[in-house]
């Protein structure tokens, strides 16, 4: 019996829905800046940076950065 779809659909990940903020932050984090940097550029608190980023962590079950990063990077247009 099968579920009707293909192997690859089962490895392909759930699709990202981020914020404009979100995507931005991202952005900045897969350039290198830190959360002060990037809260500097942005004209907020780095506070406000971790926030964003604990939000998109949790959502989306990353525990680091990097996944984070990987994953946006995987999935936006080129």
């Amino acid at each position: 019996m099968t579920t009707g779809g293909t192997v690859s659909d089962l490895q392909k990940p759930a699709p990202m829905h981020l914020t404009r903020r979100q995507a931005e932050i991202l952005e900045l984090v897969a350039s290198g800046l830190s959360d002060k940097e990037i809260a500097t550029r942005l004209g907020v608190s780095p506070r406000t940076i971790q926030s964003h980023l604990d939000r998109l962590f949790l959502q989306h079950g990353f525990h680091k950065r990097t996944a984070a990063v990987a994953a946006w990077l995987r999935e936006r247009p080129e």
